[in-house]
């Protein structure tokens, strides 16, 4: 058997953690089809697969040859009059830009939603997280259009 030294190791294991060839397409306009993306990228190379998500304003492009998504790794194409982001994506779907949001410190990855009759039926100092200080028996519920 033999042994691989740890560069060779290194430059695997980031290898197959790569989409080769993905990009992630963000500022979509919300009228950008699947197709217009395929149409509008085969210029640069053979797109073997394309996802418009335009109503939320992002998509993916995907290229047979890895080294056209490199070269477009980082720059912006005017895709219908809409300046595009170009940004490679890794293996998990995720795009490997800036990162943003978020908690510092971190959140919980996951908490389940509560019924809003359990918070009804709280008193307001137990909405306050019992501290104690009372509340006014008033909740932020954001997110809501």
């Amino acid at each position: 058997l033999k042994e691989e030294s740890p560069t060779k190791r290194n430059e695997h294991s980031q290898s197959s953690a790569m989409a080769p060839g993905k990009l992630f397409l963000g500022g979509l306009s919300v009228t950008t089809s699947t197709e217009s993306l395929q149409q509008h990228f085969s210029a640069f190379g053979e797109v073997v697969d394309a996802v418009s998500m335009g109503a939320r304003g992002f998509g993916f492009v995907t290229f047979a040859d890895p080294a056209v998504a490199e070269s477009l790794a980082g720059t912006s194409v005017d895709v219908e009059g809409q300046q595009v982001e170009c940004k490679p994506v890794d293996g998990k779907g995720k795009s490997a830009g800036k990162g943003g949001g978020g908690f510092a410190g971190g959140a919980p990855a996951y908490r389940a939603p509560m019924p809003v009759a359990s918070f009804a039926a709280r008193p307001p100092a137990a909405l306050a997280g019992g501290g104690a200080r009372p509340t006014q028996g008033k909740i932020f519920i954001g997110g809501l259009s």
